[in-house]
C-alpha cells in the first residue's frame, strides 16, 4: 500500500471521491427533506443494509412484549435493535 492508496481510503471514509467532490450512495437514510446528502464520515452502506434487515424482527419482539404503551414499545424496540445488531459491530 502506498501513500496514494492511504489517502484514497481516507477520502472514501469522508465521502470524497478522488477529485475532491462529494460522494453519494443509495442509502435511503441519506435522503433528508427530499434531497440526497453526501456520505458522512464513517458511513457504511453494508452495515446500514444489514441493520435495516433487523428492523422487522425487533418490531415483532417489541409488539409482543410492550403491550399498548408506545413508550414501552420504543424502549423495547431500541433494546432489541441493540441486541440483534451486536454482531454487526463486532460484539458477541
Amino acid at each position: 500500500m502506498n501513500l496514494d492508496d492511504v489517502l484514497g481510503a481516507l477520502d472514501a471514509r469522508h465521502g470524497v471521491n478522488g477529485d475532491g467532490e462529494d460522494r453519494y450512495c443509495e442509502c435511503a437514510e441519506l435522503i433528508i427533506c427530499g434531497a440526497r446528502v453526501p456520505v458522512p464520515p464513517g458511513h457504511d452502506c453494508e452495515y446500514v443494509r444489514q441493520r435495516n434487515e433487523l428492523i422487522g424482527e425487533a418490531s415483532r419482539i417489541a409488539d409482543t412484549l410492550a403491550d399498548d404503551d408506545p413508550y414501552a414499545w420504543t424502549r423495547r424496540f431500541v433494546a432489541e435493535m441493540d441486541e440483534l445488531s451486536k454482531h454487526l459491530l463486532g460484539g458477541a
